[in-house]
């Protein structure tokens, strides 16, 4: 397996892509419909969050149920869907090694990694620490 693929394509992302897009579909009912993974639903996902947690403790303590999972897979499908980012995780295995998107290259991020990327589980709960001005379709502002 190539240093990509290991990162695009391991087990434990995969199996938690599966789970939230095989999730999608009921939370979608749930939250309304019309969900269309355009940029400008973001703004959609953002008021969703907002009206249903009021601080980053709240939304943190939610961050394992199907709702927020889901939200997290929705917000990078989004960047992936409109500008051609990549879901990866650290290969290895440890479930504190969440998924991310970045853009598409050769393996995974490291600090000297020059492209567009961003972490669902720490934008989100974000929206709470940077206030109200702070919005989820900004995420990538000054990479795309």
């Amino acid at each position: 397996m190539t240093e990509e693929n290991a990162w695009t394509s391991n087990p434990l992302l995969q199996k938690w892509l599966a789970r939230q897009q095989a999730g999608f579909e009921e939370w979608a009912q749930e939250t309304g419909g019309g969900w269309d993974f355009s940029v400008d639903s973001l703004d959609r996902l953002e008021d969703l969050i907002r009206s249903r947690y009021s601080s980053i403790r709240e939304i943190e303590a939610a961050e394992e149920t199907p709702f927020v999972q889901v939200a997290f897979w929705y917000f990078g499908e989004v960047f992936c869907r409109c500008h051609g980012l990549v879901w990866q995780q650290r290969p290895g295995g440890d479930p504190e090694d969440k998924p991310f998107v970045i853009g598409p290259g050769d393996g995974g991020l490291d600090e000297d990694d020059e492209r567009p990327a961003t972490n669902p589980d720490g934008e989100i709960p974000a929206l709470f620490l940077r206030g109200e001005d702070n919005h989820l379709r900004d995420a990538l502002e000054g990479w795309l």
